[in-house]
């Protein structure tokens, strides 16, 4: 494509502005101006649930230059869009010094290389861990004061201290780890939900993909969240006098 060209992928584009094949265009943005001239004006399938999207392909330098970012420009990657497995090689030997990432993690693609995707993932694990804890471990605590009679007559029958802490800390890891397979479940449906949603009405598909790691993951937090909220239950368990509660 020439330097100076712009080729434009969608008739309604060209129909907007009044510009057919082969007509010289003048584009201003702020104190720039550039004449380019469109090579060519071509129908392609590229729509969405809303309607047609216009699409407008021209040289880099030519849209740095009207927008003005040549000196200090980000525009510094390109997306593409591929089901095939040998673009990756492919555009590494076709343009020297270019890093290539693919579509990585869960749902989205690693099109960066800070670290903001690994400080977003700590803080929602260390934040599910906090608030997981609070609320199992408030919870568990309010169920054991409600459930003061059965530990009076189970120590009452012999059961040792030991053998209710057992007790109270399984009922507890148990809680967290139901909890944490519904929250799971629910999630995994909103998921397909929403693809659904959005491929019917804005023509994208997979914006959120469910992997069973996101199971396995959840499982491992449960269970860490019950483990560390399980002393707060089992020390109230402990507080409970037999004589004082059965009299």
């Amino acid at each position: 494509m020439d330097i100076d060209g712009v080729v434009a992928d969608n008739r309604g584009v060209m129909a907007d502005v009044g510009v057919s094949r082969n007509d010289e265009l003048t584009i201003r943005s702020g104190g720039t101006t550039r004449e380019l001239q469109a090579l060519n004006v071509s129908q392609a399938d590229l729509s969405s649930g809303a309607g047609p999207i216009p699409v407008v392909v021209l040289h880099l330098s030519e849209l740095q230059a009207v927008a003005g970012g040549t000196d200090a420009d980000l525009a510094d990657q390109i997306l593409v869009s591929t089901d095939d497995a040998r673009l990756k090689p492919h555009l590494e030997q076709l343009v020297p010094g270019t890093t290539v990432v693919s579509r990585t993690g869960v749902s989205s693609p690693d099109l960066s290389t800070s670290d903001l995707s690994l400080a977003v993932g700590l803080t929602a694990f260390v934040t599910a861990i906090v608030v997981g804890v609070l609320f199992v471990g408030t919870m568990m605590g309010l169920e054991v004061m409600a459930d003061r009679n059965e530990l009076a007559v189970l120590a009452a029958i012999g059961y040792s201290s030991r053998s209710r802490a057992v007790l109270v800390l399984t009922e507890t890891v148990t809680v967290s780890l139901v909890g944490s397979i519904v929250g799971v479940g629910l999630g995994g449906l909103g998921m397909v939900l929403f693809n659904q949603f959005a491929t019917q009405y804005f023509g994208v598909e997979s914006v959120a993909t469910f992997s069973p790691f996101l199971l396995l993951y959840g499982v491992l937090v449960a269970l860490l969240i019950g483990l560390i909220a399980a002393p707060y239950p089992i020390l109230v368990s402990q507080r409970t006098s037999v004589s004082e509660v059965l009299g």
